[in-house]
């Protein structure tokens, strides 16, 4: 009797190992190991669209960036339901001694929409905090007839940015948004410390979260234990 129970309680106990090991492993991954779009500024509200960009014109605005690992900016754009095609190129300068090109990307214009935060993804642009930079787009192939704009405020809204327009700097500034890439453990921090109280404190979230795992992976086992428990036969 022992012999024949024998090989279904290694089965049980291998199939708890590796699917609880494959459910942690997960959540390291996830938690440790996968940066996340991470919200850093928020340039806003917009009161008036920019005057189009078009042909050499291009427009943009310098920035302070106050996160690690910058990899995405959003534009409040303004296409005018234009039905066009042609690329936009997107160009984040760093602004040292000199201007120097970090990163750039591109995209067709018809996949912006008008009145919407259109997303300008880039590669990662790492060590950038406190760090001064310059964004700005360009559409080489569009017209006076065809061309696009971008939402701004006529006041000065972010006193560490300036707008560029054509390549004059001014006063005003655009209605944007920045990104970087982050974990969620590094977050995690920044996550707590919005909460009341004891509720800040990281220690208790990390108590929480492991908590919650154990209940989890008890569930877990549990349900291997009803599986195999239904496989073996009734006498």
């Amino acid at each position: 009797m022992n012999a024949s129970t024998a090989p279904k309680t290694d089965a049980r106990t291998v199939a708890k190992a590796v699917i609880i090991g494959l459910f942690v492993l997960m959540q390291v991954v996830l938690v440790f190991l996968v940066r996340y779009d991470t919200l850093d500024m928020d340039i806003r509200p917009n009161n008036h669209p920019s005057p189009d960009f078009y042909g050499p014109i291009d427009i943009g605005e310098t920035f302070v960036a106050t996160g690690a690992n910058i990899g995405r900016i959003d534009l409040l754009m303004g296409t005018h339901d234009y039905k066009v095609s042609y690329p936009v190129r997107f160009e984040l300068y760093e602004i040292g001694a000199s201007r120097t090109l970090a990163a750039a990307s591109e995209t067709g214009a018809s996949a912006l929409r008008n009145n919407f935060y259109n997303t300008f993804r880039f590669p990662t642009v790492r060590k950038t905090r406190g760090k001064k930079f310059l964004f700005r787009l360009l559409a080489p192939e569009a017209t006076a007839a065809n061309g696009m704009a971008v939402w701004m405020n006529t006041e000065d809204i972010y006193p560490d940015g300036m707008m560029m327009y054509n390549g004059a700097f001014g006063r005003n500034d655009l209605t944007f948004r920045v990104y970087s890439l982050r974990t969620v453990a590094s977050e995690l921090g920044r996550i707590t410390a919005k909460n009341p109280g004891i509720l800040s404190s990281p220690g208790l979230f990390v108590l929480v979260v492991l908590l919650l795992e154990a209940a989890l992976i008890w569930t877990l086992g549990t349900l291997v234990d009803r599986i195999f428990n239904r496989q073996e036969p009734h006498v």
